[in-house]
């Protein structure tokens, strides 16, 4: 990877866990990037015109695109999170799946995975059984101050049951699918992370929120949780 796009990578880590626009000091300074601010600006303009980055106005540092997530994802390996143990949100999604009703298997692990990493989780095992919780998680996100994306957002869920099972087309069985703005057909402007795990029926995990997402951590949980019920099911 050159510099421009691990610069690229720098700064969309940053806005992830910082939620605020990504300047060149801010760089140099927090980041250890070994170049001068001057520099950094520099590149930074040349991935604004390139589509990457965006100035939301004049005064502040630059955020991510849609595309730049989109690179994220796909080019750059997201930093992952380190796997743990067996861990206590480990056990809960186990004893979801030995629950006897189907209902309660699904909100026993939505409110499960909601707790654990604080979003928006929609779990499915057929077309209209879709179970989903986390708004109040999701609604502290500075993103949800504009009303249009909590408009957006609003109206993806109560399409849920109509739009699900497309989300389940669009994906390959046994991975996790992460779909970004005009690629989530759920809303255009969030993204969706899912996998499928190997239950009976097939359960599908999401996590639906705004396109600043750790991506990283949630593609490792998931295909953690795939592992984890593999396991169970020899």
């Amino acid at each position: 990877m050159d510099r421009k796009f691990d610069l690229l990578k720098t700064i969309i880590e940053a806005y992830i866990d910082r939620a605020e626009p990504i300047g060149s000091q801010l760089v140099v300074r927090e980041y250890h990037f070994p170049v001068s601010s001057a520099t950094i600006r520099n590149e930074m303009r040349d991935l604004e015109q390139e589509g990457f980055l965006e100035q939301p106005h004049t005064s502040a540092g630059r955020i991510p695109t849609e595309q730049a997530y989109q690179w994220y994802v796909r080019e750059s390996s997201p930093t992952e999170h380190q796997k743990a143990t067996r861990s206590g949100w480990e056990q809960q999604v186990l004893e979801a799946f030995q629950r006897p009703d189907p209902f309660e298997q699904l909100r026993t692990l939505a409110h499960a995975m909601s707790a654990h990493i604080h979003e928006a989780v929609i779990v499915a095992q057929e077309p209209h059984h879709v179970y989903w919780t986390g708004a109040s998680r999701l609604f502290v996100q500075p993103e949800f101050a504009d009303p249009e994306l909590v408009y957006a957002w609003s109206q993806a869920i109560d399409r849920l049951e109509e739009l699900w099972p497309l989300m389940m087309d669009a994906r390959e069985s046994g991975t996790v699918s992460v779909m970004i703005g005009r690629e989530n057909p759920l809303c255009s402007r969030l993204s969706t992370i899912s996998t499928t795990l190997p239950t009976d029926p097939p359960t599908m995990v999401g996590v639906l929120g705004p396109m600043r997402m750790a991506y990283g951590k949630y593609i490792n949980l998931f295909e953690r949780m795939q592992e984890l019920i593999a396991q169970e099911m020899i």
